[in-house]
């Protein structure tokens, strides 16, 4: 919460010295989501394309974008997708 703190009292200098109201809000999300989902897709194709079978690696790297896509997904829903992530990885097999 620093960074967003000193966002905050910057602004509250700013409005002082233009002596305007301060009614600017500085809110972060709790988390930051640094991951390119179509980069970490290609890293996969590219892996797959290499002809090994590695279901735990496909597995992870399938679960890591997955919940980067789909940000504050819940645990009971994470779960029911590596369920699900498992089982289409066994039909490939």
């Amino acid at each position: 919460m620093r960074l967003q703190d000193l966002e905050a009292r910057a602004f509250d200098v700013a409005c002082r010295f233009l002596r305007i109201p301060n009614d600017v809000t500085v809110r972060y999300p709790s988390e930051f989501n640094l991951v390119d989902v179509q980069n970490e897709i290609a890293v996969l194709e590219g892996i797959k394309s290499l002809g090994y079978s590695l279901p735990s690696y496909e597995k992870a790297k399938l679960e890591c974008i997955i919940k980067s896509d789909l940000g504050g997904i819940s645990e009971e829903e994470m779960s029911k997708i590596s369920g699900e992530i498992e089982d289409g990885l066994k039909s490939v097999e």
